[in-house]
Order: structure tokens, then sequence, then C-alpha cells
């Protein structure tokens, strides 16, 4: 499904009386196109956050002074230009880290050995104090770690009318269904509070029935290679 046939199915499914989505007509009036985008964004994200649907990776740096390790763009080599930023997450010019981290799921070194989280018992775990932070209690300066997150989906833009949206096709349901709560319950009155309330509780049993059955599997990059490939082998 792309952007364009999202805008479609919302026209023609569940927002067919509506202005905003020209009377049933097959697309979305123009100026309520970023709305609409921005609540998509937002159920991706919750859908992402809910279920693993992409697993990726980074190479990360150790710095002997520097124990909490932010995964935020300007930490990267190839992200925005901050002379006073220490940069630690290697990426490359052709695979820029782009902060899609959702929340990390495990820590390998080049040996292929990997690093407990969060375990108070073990000398050598590493923690996350946040979800967007990895804490290393000993850091060994220059020493290359890649760190398995799981990750949110790119970000969709109201002009990009072919951009795909990456959904297995059992969450496509919930994605509708928590666009239009988002739209209804911006709406004044009642009887609009109730459609969303409706579209929520729709969204839920999607997610509660795809996880009873376990109908999606994660997507995982290559992360085998990654040492090699940036030349740290």
């Amino acid at each position: 499904m792309n952007v364009t046939e999202l805008f479609r199915r919302l026209s023609y499914e569940k927002l067919g009386n509506l202005a905003l989505a020209a009377n049933g007509t097959g697309t979305i009036v123009d100026d309520q196109k970023p709305k609409i985008i921005a609540h998509a964004n937002a159920g991706l994200l919750r859908l992402y956050s809910k279920f693993l649907l992409k697993e990726s990776d980074l190479l990360l740096q150790q710095k002997e002074h520097i124990t909490n390790y932010h995964f935020q763009t300007k930490f990267a080599l190839n992200g925005e230009v901050c002379p006073s930023v220490v940069k630690y997450i290697f990426d490359k010019p052709s695979e820029k880290f782009t902060g899609d981290l959702i929340k990390v799921l495990g820590v390998v070194d080049s040996t292929g050995t990997g690093h407990t989280l969060n375990d108070i018992d073990d000398i050598n775990s590493y923690f996350t104090p946040q979800p967007n932070i990895l804490q290393i209690p000993r850091p060994v300066e220059g020493r290359m770690i890649n760190v398995i997150y799981q990750a949110r989906h790119p970000v969709l833009t109201y002009d990009d009318m072919d951009a795909c949206i990456e959904l297995p096709v059992v969450l496509e349901e919930a994605l509708l269904s928590w666009i239009t709560y988002a739209v209804y319950s911006a709406m004044n009155g009642q009887e609009n509070l109730t459609k969303g309330q409706e579209q929520l509780a729709m969204f839920e049993n999607v997610c509660e029935e795809v996880i009873e059955r376990d109908m999606v599997n994660s997507s995982s990059s290559n992360t085998g290679c990654k040492f090699k490939d940036r030349g740290f082998v």
C-alpha cells in the first residue's frame, strides 16, 4: 500500500461521509493531506512500537569518557555538522542513521559475543536507562560494538504519493482505524467522539487478533557483515 492507496481507502471506506475525504470519491482534499499524513505517522509509530516489524542495527565506537550513548542523528558521522559534538555512531553516507530507533534489542562486539542488557548481577551488562540511550558502565576507548534495535517506519510526507507504507496486510485495517479515530476525535460533538472511540476499539481489536494468531514476523537487517564492511575486522 502506498500513500495514494491509503487516501483512496480512507475516502472509500472510513471517511466517505466527510468533506475532507471528498465525500467518498477516492481521495483526500489537498489542504487536509498534511493532517492525515500526521495521523498516519502517529499510527505507524504506535504499530511499530507494539509489534517488532523492523529490526535494524548500527555501529557504535566507545569513548573512554562517555558512559551514556544517545541515539540521535547529531552523534552520527554523517549527521548534522556539530563541531562541539563527539561522533560515536559510525554510519555511511549511503546508509545514514536517521534516528529511527525505538528500542535497543541487543549488543554484539566484533568477536560475535553478545552482551546482556539491564542485568545488575552481570558485571559486563549494558543498560538502557531510556529507550534511546545505551549506558556502558566501563567503556573502552575505540572499541566497536554493533547495536541491534527495533526500528520505526520511515516518516511519510504528504507530497510523496508513491511512498510505500511498509506494513503487513493484516495490520492495514488497524492503521486505517487509527487515522479515522484521530480524525473524529478532533471534531466537535458527542456523535463524533463516539465514532472515534469505536475506531480506537477496532484498532485494538485488530492488534489483539494479530497477536493471538501470531500473524506478523519482523524484518531484520543483515548485521553479520557490519564490522567487515566498515573495516573493523
